[in-house]
C-alpha cells in the first residue's frame, strides 16, 4: 500500500485534509505543530512523501475540516482543528470513553 492509498482509507472525502509537521519555532522553547491543508488526498500524499524524504516528523488528521477561522482567544491567530469545524470523520478505530456531560470539550 502506498501513501496515497493509505490516506484514502484514513481520511474522509469531505473537508480540507490536514498534515501536521513537528517544527522548531525560534520564538518558543519547545517544538510545535505546523498545520497545512490540502483540498485533495493526492496533493496531501505528495507533500507527505516529500516531507518524509527529508526526515520530518509528520502526522495526518483523520477528520475533514472547514476553512481556517479566527481563534476566539488569541487575537491575530487562526485555527482549523476544533470540534465545531469538523466536516467529516474517518478512523482506523474508535476510542470512545464515557465522559461527564459537562466535560469541557463537549459543545
Amino acid at each position: 500500500m502506498n501513501t496515497e492509498q493509505f490516506l484514502r482509507l484514513t481520511t474522509p472525502r469531505q473537508g480540507l485534509k490536514i498534515l501536521a509537521e513537528l517544527v522548531v519555532d525560534p520564538e518558543r522553547d519547545k517544538p510545535g505543530w505546523r498545520y497545512t491543508t490540502y483540498p485533495t488526498v493526492e496533493q496531501m500524499a505528495e507533500v507527505a512523501k516529500q516531507l518524509d524524504a527529508k526526515g520530518r516528523t509528520i502526522y495526518h488528521a483523520c477528520n475533514g475540516f472547514g476553512d481556517w477561522h479566527p481563534h476566539p482567544k488569541k487575537p491575530g491567530k487562526r485555527q482549523i482543528r476544533d470540534l465545531g469545524n469538523v466536516v467529516a470523520c474517518r478512523s482506523l478505530y474508535d476510542d470512545i470513553v464515557s465522559v461527564r456531560p459537562t466535560a469541557s470539550f463537549l459543545p
